[in-house]
């Protein structure tokens, strides 16, 4: 659908014009999407589950789904009108008083910055840009499994986990990938403060991990598992968590497609896990925004919803042995 950065025709670059759109041929030139009859929109009533394991994060457990909330208002609610914090990409600020605030968007602005080489010359008329990309400037949803919950925190409850937990350092690792994650960490830590003695015996450490696999989709299978194994196991006071691949849907590189970031996700998981990582599944989580929520409309660099879940899970798994929060 739309430009699709195809590789056949310009190998590293976006697609010039629209006489090289991918095209994608129907029985009629025009048809209709049909809504289900009966659209789950409410968040659950009680606390009935359990809580979310690392178990439940496996590529053969996890079920979930993205379940729409009603965008609230002032009068209403207690969220504050949106404002926007602007880094590589505009992101609503984060309310420590109001976590679940967080998780609403503007879809209508993402992607349409040029941050890649060569964005400049794509022409406009060659974008497909679907509905909800069009229409959605009051988006607000979260991600839920059907078998357990995460935890949100506030301000005051997650810098109670810090303390007891002595976090003393909280960093991000990896590519573009890893880049954009730091920037919804940042804000989501702004007002909140580490513990200050990494000398301490007790202090912990904590790593979100991109690996760069959108790099390693070219690599040889033998080379990729050597480079894992090669890895150090997690210290003990250390917590180390990866965040799997995308649902890629991008043909801006020739190796970079859904079934083998799959196939190195999955190798990750076996190699990683003895050793003590923790993974964090956005492979599920971001299907239903692969190409919605990307920058650049490349299918590949998805931000939005699925980017603000994956730190809500970080902090659930993080804490939730520390801290009760709210149920999301």
């Amino acid at each position: 659908f739309g430009c699709g950065w195809s590789n056949w025709f310009t190998l590293d670059f976006p697609c010039l014009s629209a006489a090289m759109d991918d095209q994608v041929y129907m029985d009629a030139n025009e048809f209709d999407f049909v809504a289900p009859a009966k659209i789950v929109s409410e968040k659950m009533a009680t606390p009935s589950l359990p809580l979310c394991t690392l178990e439940n994060e496996k590529f053969d457990q996890s079920n979930g789904r993205w379940v729409r909330e009603k965008w609230p208002t002032i009068n209403e609610t207690s969220c504050p009108d949106p404002r926007y914090s602007r880094t590589k990409f505009d992101i609503i600020e984060h309310d420590g008083a109001h976590p679940h605030c967080w998780h609403r968007d503007d879809f209508t602005t993402i992607g349409h910055d040029c941050i890649e080489m060569n964005c400049r010359f794509i022409q406009q008329d060659a974008k497909w840009i679907s509905p909800l990309r069009i229409n959605e400037t009051k988006w607000m949803g979260v991600w839920r499994q059907r078998t357990c919950d995460y935890y949100e925190y506030t301000d005051t409850e997650l810098q109670q986990c810090f303390n007891t937990r002595k976090v003393s350092d909280i960093k991000v690792n990896g590519d573009s990938i890893g880049h954009f994650l730091d920037q919804y960490l940042q804000q989501r830590l702004s007002t909140l403060t580490l513990f200050n003695n990494v000398s301490d015996p007790e202090a912990t450490s904590v790593i979100l991990d991109s690996l760069s696999l959108l790099h390693k989709a070219s690599l040889q299978d033998k080379v990729i598992a050597e480079e894992l194994k090669a890895m150090n196991d997690v210290g003990t006071r250390q917590e180390h968590f990866w965040v799997s691949s995308f649902y890629v849907t991008s043909e801006r590189d020739a190796y970079v497609l859904v079934d083998r970031m799959n196939q190195i996700n999955h190798r990750v998981y076996d190699i990683l896990t003895p050793k003590g990582y923790k993974m964090l599944n956005l492979h599920d989580m971001s299907a239903a925004f692969s190409y919605d929520t990307a920058t650049q409309f490349d299918g590949m660099h998805i931000i939005g919803p699925p980017m603000k879940m994956a730190l809500t899970k970080l902090f659930h798994f993080l804490c939730k042995d520390t801290v009760e929060g709210s149920r999301v």
